[in-house]
């Protein structure tokens, strides 16, 4: 049997319960009342009636970020590891809602809402995971459900799509290199090339986006977790360049994880890093209020579950990518460096 043929079979027999199908649809009708709630893009001047608590008001539920982070995990889950992602950005109204305004304009494509400076408020840079999710929640058909590159160039790459396909694509849409092409412009081209795919099969075409990215996750999700035996025969060439952050490659080793977060706790809402030691946790903070959290540093979330620590004694695990898609409900707050450092 070909991969194309495997494909069609895994997509004849996905969701044989409905209960994938169950959860979109009710994803689908809290996005509706989420879009009643904020009808921004019909009228983008209601934006400038936006208050610091409308966005975010802890204690009071319902408020924005509320519905991005938690009433609609369903339709795209986000891992925000500090409330400072919500509060940088309320603290920055005005910048706020110029971005929010872009993100709503109908006659700008997709690739310059991502592109748009969201980097301006603290800790919404990197892979721009939190933007493509604000974005995807007021145009709900507009891609699929995968706000990281990585899964989407790994999805391609399962797929068929070449890289050379790739290349090609970038150079035929914006006469550039793929790898110099922007966040925006390479979320853009992965998705347009992942839809055509999903267009092209009878079992796929009237799947809703939303059900195509769960069945992607479903499908690939061992190929999707970073294997340790990559590590183990030394092999660094699957690793993007960090150069930018004084490393050749991104980090390979739970000690340079340490090294890039030193380099941005501060980012990350913590003020001091209080002491680093060699058991666990690793490491000792102190927030932005002054309070002391403990945190487990990981090259990969996953690796806290195998060195079996416990959880109910860590409040954070910093980790360079998350491979955990569905961590146990007890577990600390991940924080994926990856999603916020410009990785090239």
């Amino acid at each position: 049997m070909s991969m194309f043929e495997e494909i069609i079979e895994k997509a004849r027999i996905f969701d044989p319960d409905s209960k994938q199908k169950k959860k979109l649809d009710e994803a689908l009708e809290l996005i509706r009342k989420f879009n009643q709630r904020y009808p921004w893009r019909s009228n983008p001047q209601l934006i400038n009636n936006i208050t610091h608590d409308d966005l975010y008001n802890p204690g009071h539920p319902g408020y924005f970020f509320d519905w991005i982070e938690h009433k609609l995990k369903g339709f795209g889950h986000l891992y925000i590891g500090h409330a400072g992602v919500w509060e940088n950005a309320a603290n920055n109204i005005s910048q706020f809602k110029g971005l929010l305004k872009i993100a709503v304009d109908d006659i700008k494509p997709l690739h310059q809402k991502v592109d748009a400076p969201w980097e301006n408020i603290k800790m919404w840079g990197g892979d721009k995971h939190i933007a493509k999710k604000i974005i995807n929640c007021f145009y709900p058909d507009i891609d699929i459900y995968a706000f990281r590159t990585g899964d989407l160039e790994k999805f391609c790459e399962m797929l068929g799509i070449t890289r050379t396909t790739l290349e090609n694509e970038s150079n035929s849409r914006y006469g550039e290199v793929y790898d110099e092409s922007t966040i925006g412009k390479k979320y853009e081209l992965l998705n347009n090339l992942l839809l055509n795919f999903k267009n092209s099969l009878e079992e796929t075409r009237n799947w809703h986006n939303a059900y195509f990215a769960k069945f992607l996750y479903s499908t690939f999700r061992e190929e999707l977790s970073p294997r340790a035996a990559q590590l183990t025969r030394g092999i660094t060439a699957s690793f993007e360049p960090l150069i930018g952050e004084g490393l050749l490659y991104a980090p390979r080793t739970e000690q340079e994880v340490l090294y890039l977060f030193a380099r941005h706790h501060r980012k990350l809402g913590f003020t001091y890093i209080k002491r680093i030691q060699q058991g666990f946790p690793d490491v000792n903070v102190l927030n932005d209020r002054g309070e002391e959290k403990k945190i487990e540093l990981e090259l990969f979330a996953s690796e806290f579950e195998t060195h079996k620590h416990p959880p109910q004694e860590c409040d954070f695990i910093v980790c360079w990518e998350n491979d955990k898609q569905e961590p146990p409900k007890n577990w600390p707050k991940i924080i994926a460096l990856k999603d916020i450092i410009v990785v090239g």
